[in-house]
């Protein structure tokens, strides 16, 4: 009987999935007409791709092999000879989560051409929908290639017409591998020619489908690896054609189902809720299936490079682990368990270390011993560590830490293994590389720090299971390692840090933003140093942290690694800020990726962008796992502050709500036998928590952000007085409640009485432009004044703060106040009084708003 009740409640699961997925994903869709020339598109399988830009043509895998490239189309009406290049008519590009639909408009016709790839088939569907009153031929242009992911290859690769199939069969010598590309209603095609004269024996193919018209309006061509023959290829063929409608459904409902079993965030901000959902759709999109390596989290998504490299289709450890904490924040346990796995399946049983990269084809070409990159990462090993315990911390999954136990406690001596015994901070071997591949050093900031905290995190894995005393070795050696951090990295006499030591034990120092590391291992004065110049407009752009600042003499804004700005960095120091209670300067960080996702490939993030203006950088992969996963991370465990303690039943919900926000709701976050969802609204005087919790109850800390000075007045749960504490910081404050949140629904208030909000931003930043939005270094409120520390540029001179407060305004210095509406004034910066040097493209200034006293 319960294996029957649950048959019966997969299907009622099924059921609403299919009924919501259109729903669903037309929310997200995201539809664009500047498509040109660059504009990456991808549509997504577990085991097959289509990508690429109009440009160049679409390549086409079915993992580990590309099957095609250069796949471009022509148009030209039936009978006419002269065909038109489809990427002259590409006029719209829609994204859905399942599949990219290219719309193409001539003279009298439109093609709608839609890319899909179902989720777990090695196949490829390209179908071609026209309106037109006379039939249009569509002319396919490709190359057939059959050959193994770089750097494994492939030789005697043909390709071969077969008239049963209507379609190309593209084999190799040893017969293993095979594919085809065709449509049944293929109306010519291109011979294939064993000729001497070499200009007739080229690779280049072609074939032509009809549509429109009378007859039928639409026609798909399939692609698809079949390893099988070519006998089978016509049946298969009427399969995979057969099957689509289902495909799609799958695909829709596996969508809906992903966005409605994990985490999921509304504020008033559609822009924020949908970012944050595509981020999560990223994350999914990143799981790939290998025939042979098994499935696994890959870096990202970019056309081929030299050789059949996609970037960065490959198996990285190091970027699997930063997706690993985004699903974990999300509450998607069971991916992030699986992502584990596969990342613990290879790692190298003589030392404990975890691998870098691994490519698609690693198994034929033999990769982890005759190949330098797989092991060549020192700090990924410390990342696992800390990834490991943040997972079985949250899920409460200890199977998972007595299963891999062993291998954790190899990761962990391998960790030790590097560690320099007068200091207890970690080496990078001659033969390896930290986290800084450009510059060759000895240790660095980033890795010392890593160390503080895997050997923490470790400390709590071996208390876990049961291993006391090498739980207090540890994190003895974290605390070690955290005060002489604090010693070697930081440069009291520069009242800054030090990036790390080249092999030679010389101080390197570029002023990257590798500081935010020692943030909370230095001193709360040294801290607050840092973090005032990471606010600052050397390293902020409007579209997030430069990776060494403007004013260092390494700086440049279009390198890979001395100056572009990237999105993992960027969320890293959101989330730094956040959790150092300054909120303003946070949220300026983090939403400033937000345009991100509209730059390239729709809904999804690029690697990097350039530090001096708003357009991608050269080497930039349009689809980046990890930049998505960080946006994520940061907006939970930052915005929102929410945290799950699983093996105490305990949950902490400490939210910072934008100053132009009334309200934010989470749901689906995962307590023991069921989900809470909790719903954060202001209302006058106060803020209102509402909850709904399918589990058993939760102990809840809520500690949300209350206005800066703000006095509490009382707090009640269910009508009931509770106590509520205040807890003031020198940049935000917080009201601090322990509740039992119990089974059904339940309703808690806080009361409060003055205080103000802050907010600044501006409108997102048009490709090409430089920074020009003011940056807020620091806040500060007294009973009668605030203090507003900020950086503005002289080419922005309407930079705007704007102020929410109860309190009447005496006068304002450093900006000019405009009331709004009852409580809500613009402060209008004018940056041409403020101090700092005249070829700085900004100024610092300083904005003092007095109250009359209450």
């Amino acid at each position: 009987m319960a294996t029957a009740n649950a048959k019966v409640g997969t299907l009622l699961i099924w059921l609403i999935a299919l009924l919501y997925a259109p729903v669903a994903t037309a929310q997200l869709s995201f539809q664009t007409d500047s498509v040109a020339p660059q504009r990456f598109v991808a549509a997504h399988g577990r085991k097959a791709i289509v990508m690429g830009y109009a440009s160049s043509g679409l390549e086409l895998w079915a993992y580990p092999l590309q099957l095609i490239t250069g796949y471009e189309l022509g148009f030209r009406s039936a009978g006419d000879t002269t065909e038109t290049t489809g990427s002259v008519l590409l006029r719209r590009v829609t994204y859905e989560p399942e599949a990219i639909t290219r719309t193409y408009i001539g003279p009298d016709f439109i093609v709608r051409e839609r890319l899909f790839v179902p989720l777990n088939e090695a196949a490829i569907f390209l179908s071609y929908t026209v309106e037109c009153r006379h039939t249009i031929d569509i002319v396919v242009h490709f190359t057939p290639v059959l050959d193994l992911m770089w750097p494994a290859s492939l030789g005697g690769q043909s390709t071969q017409w077969n008239p049963a199939a209507s379609a190309y069969i593209l084999s190799e010598a040893t017969h293993k591998y095979s594919a085809w590309i065709g449509a049944p209603q293929l109306i010519s095609h291109d011979e294939v020619f064993n000729s001497a004269q070499p200009e007739t024996s080229g690779k280049r193919l072609a074939f032509a489908v009809r549509a429109g018209g009378n007859s039928d309006r639409s026609v798909t061509v399939v692609v698809a690896r079949s390893d099988d023959g070519s006998s089978t290829v016509p049946a298969r063929m009427r399969d995979l054609l057969g099957s689509q409608a289902s495909f799609e459904t799958e695909a829709r409902s596996h969508y809906a189902e992903l966005l409605g079993n994990t985490l999921r965030i509304e504020t008033p901000d559609k822009a924020v809720n949908q970012q944050l959902a595509w981020a999560q759709i990223a994350l999914d999109q990143a799981w790939v299936c290998n025939p042979v390596l098994g499935c696994g989290l890959v870096a990202g998504y970019g056309p081929s490079r030299d050789a059949r490299r996609p970037q960065y289709a490959w198996f990285f450890a190091g970027d699997a682990l930063i997706a690993i904490e985004a699903l974990v924040h999300a509450g998607d346990y069971d991916r992030a368990r699986e992502a584990l796995t596969f990342i613990a399946k290879y790692q190298d049983a003589g030392t404990g270390m975890i691998w870098h990269e691994l490519s698609q084809s690693a198994d034929p070409a033999d990769w982890a011993t005759r190949y330098p990159y797989m092991f060549v990462h020192v700090d990924i090993t410390f990342h696992y560590l800390t990834a490991v315990e943040r997972y079985v911390s949250a899920s409460g999954d200890t199977s998972f830490l007595q299963q891999h136990w062993p291998g954790i406690e190899a990761a962990y001596h391998y960790c030790g293994s590097l560690i320099n015994a007068e200091d207890g901070l970690p080496r990078i071997p001659s033969t390896k590389e930290g986290g800084d591949e450009q510059n060759r050093l000895s240790d660095d900031l980033g890795l010392s720090a890593s160390w503080v905290a895997a050997s923490a995190a470790f400390a709590r894995l071996a208390q876990l299971s049961g291993h006391a005393a090498q739980a207090g070795e540890a994190m003895r050696l974290s605390e070690k390692a955290s005060r002489a951090t604090a010693l070697r990295y930081w440069d009291d006499r520069r009242q800054s840090w030090i990036d790390g030591y080249n092999e030679s034990g010389h101080a390197f120092s570029r002023r990257s933003d590798d500081g935010v590391h020692l943030v909370n291992i230095l001193d709360q004065r040294r801290s607050d140093v840092v973090l005032d110049q990471l606010a600052s407009s050397d390293f902020e752009s409007d579209w997030g942290t430069r990776g060494v600042a403007a004013g260092s003499s390494q700086y440049d804004p279009a390198s890979y690694a001395s100056g572009s700005v990237s999105a993992v960095g960027t969320s890293g120091i959101a989330s730094a800020f956040w959790l150092n209670h300054r909120p303003v300067t946070a949220y300026s960080i983090w939403s400033g990726l937000l345009p991100w996702g509209a730059l390239d490939s729709m809904g999804h993030m690029h690697e990097l962008l350039t530090g001096d203006f708003y357009h991608q950088q050269v080497e930039s992969v349009p689809e980046q796992t990890w930049s998505s996963a960080a946006l994520l991370s940061s907006a939970i465990e930052g915005l929102l502050g929410l945290e799950r303690e699983a093996q105490g039943n305990a949950l902490k919900f400490s939210p910072h709500l934008p100053a132009n926000w009334d309200r934010i709701s989470v749901t689906n976050v995962k307590v023991s036998g069921g989900t809470v969802g909790m719903t954060l609204t202001r209302v006058p005087l106060g803020l209102q928590l509402e909850t709904e919790n399918s589990g058993s109850p939760v102990g809840l800390l809520w500690a949300p952000e209350i206005p800066l000075g703000a006095h509490l007045s009382g707090a009640e749960l269910g009508g009931k007085s509770i106590n509520v504490r205040p807890e003031e910081h020198a940049q935000d404050s917080h009201a601090i409640l322990n509740l039992k949140v119990p089974h059904g629904k339940s309703h808690c208030l806080i009361r409060y009485e003055g205080g103000v909000l802050i907010t600044a931003g501006g409108a997102a930043p048009l490709v090409g432009e430089p920074s020009k939005q003011i940056k807020i270094t620091s806040v500060a409120y007294k009973p009668a004044s605030l203090v507003v520390d900020a950086d503005v540029s002289r080419d922005a001179p309407n930079s705007t703060i704007e102020l929410r407060t109860g309190q009447k305004v005496l006068k304002v210095r450093g900006a000019k106040p405009t009331l709004v509406s009852s409580g809500l004034y613009d402060l209008v910066v004018d940056p041409a009084g403020n101090t700092g040097p005249s070829a700085s493209q900004y100024r610092h200034t300083e904005i003092v708003v007095d109250f009359v006293a209450r």
